[in-house]
């Protein structure tokens, strides 16, 4: 199978069979010895995926009546031609005129030069749909984010999500390494404005595969994280328990400010989180960890007492993803939002009944959703006069933390009985 091949196939796992774009590359590229042909399959892919809305208007204007297989390899000829530019044009667009049939299909993609001019003239600028088009994000998340944010913040996260330095800053891990000597041992990296978070000098540096990250002394995940722990007053001794719908990055911040020794009951809602923390609590040695694969209305099953500190991060709408999940738009459906909604209701809940007298509930969900954030916390608190908001809030990928994360933290109060 050749560089077109693959393409081809990854683009038609991810929207034909609703694989992530990370599964689909593997599976695809499994037997692909050559890192350089991966690397362009991926980057055009990718790219595809980026501009998936703006492609698709432009090809059912020109072709209405368009298949899903035929659309997907026009959207990679494309995606090749104005942006990735990684495969031979001529022979790529050979391929393309072959395998979608479409009539007169590669004068269509040449012509076609300045990716500003992607957007057709008579859609009006700065409107919903140009919004759309522009920033790659379907109709409803325009509308949502327009109303629980307003039409000014909304606009400011879309334009954030195109930026290229949302991952340009990284943690340092100041268990093993003090700023200084982390920042001798690094020349490449330079200080930020935040404490404890390096930037990189250059552009072109991935932080992803930096020495920094593979030696373990520094973290690349959502720096909203380090901001909220930062307002807690964790008691390692009095107890920690952490539920994770979606994500174990609070494992690597505690690691940063606790080191390796502290004691957790970790409770993931399905395997793949488990297999993630697993993997953490083995590449950082964090011995004192107990993981278990639990639903979210199971919690009472794997914690033995109430804890003074109780993380809870339920399955939601993940909008943080739209950040390096080119596929997001696809797994991710307006429909969904009351099943997440009831979850987080449920799992708010019953996290609750895990903290001691005086500890700490901390809500977390990396979403820009009212329904999912302020609400479910509103909807908590008037149900269970004995806690009470401490602090809460929301973040944004134009914020010095460049996150999207909404955080709560509630105190149950002491009993006096």
């Amino acid at each position: 199978m050749g560089r077109f091949e693959y393409a081809s196939k990854i683009l038609s796992d991810v929207i034909n069979n609703n694989l992530s774009f990370r599964t689909a590359s593997k599976v695809a590229l499994k037997k692909e010895e050559n890192e350089q042909i991966k690397s362009e399959v991926n980057a055009v892919v990718g790219c595809a995926l980026r501009h998936y809305y703006v492609f698709k208007e432009l090809a059912s204007r020109k072709y209405p009546e368009i298949s899903e297989d035929s659309f997907n390899i026009l959207s990679l000829g494309l995606a090749n031609h104005i942006f990735a530019k990684k495969f031979d044009e001529e022979s790529f667009n050979k391929y393309v005129a072959s395998e979608s049939k479409l009539e007169g299909v590669e004068q269509f993609i040449s012509s076609f030069n300045d990716p500003k001019d992607l957007i057709p003239e008579d859609i009006e600028y700065g409107s919903k749909k140009f919004l759309s088009l522009r920033y790659n994000l379907p109709m409803w998340i325009v509308n949502l984010w327009e109303k629980n944010c307003g039409p000014f913040l909304a606009k400011k996260q879309f334009r954030s999500l195109s930026s290229k330095n949302l991952y340009s800053a990284l943690r340092i891990n100041t268990y093993c390494i003090s700023d200084e000597d982390f920042f001798n041992k690094y020349n490449d990296l330079v200080p930020s404005e935040i404490k404890h978070i390096a930037l990189a000098k250059e552009e072109n540096i991935n932080l992803k595969s930096h020495q920094a990250v593979r030696h373990s002394d520094g973290f690349v995940y959502p720096l909203g994280y380090k901001l909220m722990c930062e307002e807690l007053d964790i008691d390692p001794l009095r107890g920690i328990a952490i539920y994770n719908g979606c994500s174990n990055h609070i494992l690597k911040e505690l690691y940063a400010i606790l080191g390796p020794f502290f004691k957790a009951d970790v409770l993931c809602n399905n395997q793949s989180t488990l297999v993630e923390a697993e993997t953490l609590k083995n590449r950082y040695h964090l011995e004192g960890l107990s993981l278990y694969e639990c639903p979210h209305t199971a919690m009472l099953t794997c914690i033995s007492k109430p804890v003074h500190t109780m993380f809870v991060s339920p399955e939601n709408s993940h909008f943080q993803s739209l950040i390096d999940s080119p596929e997001y738009f696809l797994r991710c459906k307006q429909e969904d939002l009351d099943k997440f909604i009831q979850i987080e209701k449920e799992s708010i809940l019953e996290a609750s009944k895990q903290v001691e007298n005086g500890g700490e509930l901390i809500y977390f969900v990396p979403t820009l959703c009212k329904n999912e954030t302020k609400r479910v916390v509103c909807d908590f608190l008037a149900n269970n006069k004995n806690f009470r908001l401490v602090n809460e809030k929301q973040l944004f990928t134009f914020d010095p933390y460049k996150s999207i994360l909404y955080f709560a933290i509630i105190r149950k109060e002491e009993s006096h009985d």
